[in-house]
């Protein structure tokens, strides 16, 4: 795989037989194992017990019935095989759907809209940080939970400041990476960080991620 991404395996679940059959070919040439494709949720979840891959590619929407299925999946694979990653692709910048998705738990987890992945790199990217354990949400999809988030009384808390760095903390950044986007010393990305998770009461806790939790927090209101 390129830039040093190392070997995975991926399962996809995908009804639409073109679009399967393209990401398919795709991650095969770009060096990824394909361990299944398939075109329902069933399906998906006998293939992964069968043969445990390293990370599922999942549709939202799959048959019967085409409404969150994917999902359920996902939910039941990150119940019973939690060390899989988990991909979830969608049609459209749903906050419900994306809200779902990060509910699953906030490690080795992404949710990107279908229309943004436009090249085979920003796939590869988004299964390699989830390999590496890490959470992946489209940036359409925090401006739309973040846009949400508004109407909450914990947003007024937050500078202008905070609430950019809070938007690029939902994208998985680091704050190295953080810094570099806004101009700013990593020191003040620290500073602003903190004051983030003090005014979303979000205290130290090894067992939690502050950074996931604080997107999460923020759509709560609490």
């Amino acid at each position: 795989m390129p830039n040093g991404t190392p070997s995975i395996r991926v399962a996809v679940a995908e009804d639409h037989a073109l679009l399967r059959d393209g990401i398919v070919l795709q991650l095969s040439t770009a060096g990824v194992t394909v361990t299944a494709a398939c075109d329902s949720a069933d399906e998906l979840l006998a293939c992964v017990y069968r043969s445990p891959p390293d990370v599922v590619m999942v549709d939202i929407q799959l048959p019967p019935n085409w409404s969150d299925e994917g999902i359920r999946a996902a939910e039941a694979i990150r119940r019973d095989m939690p060390d899989i990653g988990i991909l979830v692709l969608s049609t459209y910048v749903e906050p419900a759907y994306a809200y779902a998705v990060a509910s699953i738990g906030t490690q080795a987890i992404g949710y990107l809209v279908k229309d943004r992945v436009t090249s085979i790199e920003t796939l590869l990217y988004a299964l390699g940080r989830i390999q590496r354990r890490e959470c992946v949400i489209d940036p359409e999809v925090v401006q739309a939970l973040l846009g949400r988030a508004r109407r909450k009384p914990a947003i007024a808390t937050l500078t202008p400041r905070e609430k950019s760095i809070l938007q690029l903390m939902a994208e998985g950044r680091s704050n190295n990476s953080i810094a570099k986007e806004l101009s700013l010393a990593v020191r003040t990305v620290e500073a602003n960080t903190a004051a983030i998770f003090n005014k979303l009461d979000l205290p130290e806790d090894p067992a939690a991620n502050r950074r996931v939790q604080a997107v999460l927090t923020w759509l709560h209101g609490r």
